[in-house]
């Protein structure tokens, strides 16, 4: 159990939080974070090498962790990685989409299969793993969703229209998230961090 700035204690004992991207960089830190708060911690990333890493770091520290490899933007993925999860009586209570991409280029210089791989990790990524941990919230009447948008969601910069462009409506599936699922126990915000 952490004790905030104001005193007061946050604690996730019990609890289980699915990090995606939870790896390495920013990812790590909030997998390591909610571990401290009590969480038992699930990290995804693309390679099996990189989360058994993680892992070990965060048992290290005595944080309950396992791995979890998927590519967040495929669904059918996405979706066989909660169900494991699920039959090995792992229930996610809290996500962290944190997994991201980025293309730094002007727009004509993209081309559209550019555009769309940076979409596809940071929307529809959202988009597949709620949708796949949503039904299991609803049914506990319990869940928790982070999403990862970024300050370049609402003031960007040259180069970068691609992934401005994803964290804005990162911004806007959270709002719908909330909106739709207020009312079964399940909150969902996003993030908007600057450089890190």
């Amino acid at each position: 159990m952490n004790q905030d700035y104001l005193g007061q204690t946050f604690g996730l004992a019990g609890r289980t939080a699915l990090v995606t991207g939870g790896a390495r960089g920013l990812g790590f830190a909030i997998a390591a974070g909610l571990g401290q708060a009590g969480a038992g911690v699930v990290i995804n990333d693309l390679s099996q090498a990189a989360c058994d890493a993680a892992c070990e770091r965060l048992a290290a520290a005595g944080i309950a962790a396992r791995s979890a490899v998927f590519d967040v933007a495929d669904g059918a993925a996405v979706e066989r990685a909660v169900a494991r999860l699920d039959a090995d009586g792992v229930a996610v209570d809290v996500l962290v989409s944190n997994a991201g991409n980025q293309n730094r280029k002007p727009v004509v210089e993209m081309a559209p299969a550019e555009w769309q791989a940076l979409q596809n990790v940071h929307v529809n990524g959202a988009f597949h793993c709620a949708r796949a941990v949503l039904p299991g919230m609803a049914a506990r009447g319990f869940g928790r969703i982070v999403l990862m948008s970024s300050v370049a969601g609402q003031a960007t910069m040259p180069n970068i229209a691609a992934y401005a462009t994803a964290k804005g409506a990162i911004a806007a599936f959270t709002r719908a998230l909330a909106v739709g699922y207020g009312g079964q126990g399940i909150t969902c915000n996003a993030l908007a961090p600057g450089v890190v």
